[in-house]
């Protein structure tokens, strides 16, 4: 059941035009440009690794699927709900362990 709500969702998000992804491939983790093609991130790294800003401004910034931005979301969110749970069901254990370190120093 939950594959199926992720390709509904993920299918929705593609082509109700959400991120103006509709011109990138439907999953890809990649950059794009702003004209739908492979985003070169040399143009914009210097030779030592630094971020020039000027050509940044000249050649825009880079564009995810909106796949792979829902994706990217849902791990977030999962990562979050994971310490909330951690924190909410265990936090006496999480207490006194940390109660029980400090009197050991």
């Amino acid at each position: 059941m939950g594959m199926f709500f992720g390709y509904i969702v993920l299918t929705s998000v593609y082509y109700s035009g959400i991120f103006a992804g509709r011109d990138l491939p439907f999953m890809s983790t990649g950059l794009f440009g702003a004209d739908g093609k492979r985003y070169n991130q040399s143009l914009i790294i210097t030779a030592d690794a630094r971020l020039n800003t000027t050509a940044l401004e000249e050649v825009g910034l880079p564009r995810y699927t909106p796949t792979y931005v829902v994706s990217q979301l849902c791990y977030n969110l999962s990562l979050g709900a994971s310490v909330v749970h951690i924190l909410l069901w265990h936090w006496k254990e999480l207490k006194s362990g940390t109660l029980s370190a400090r009197l050991c120093l």
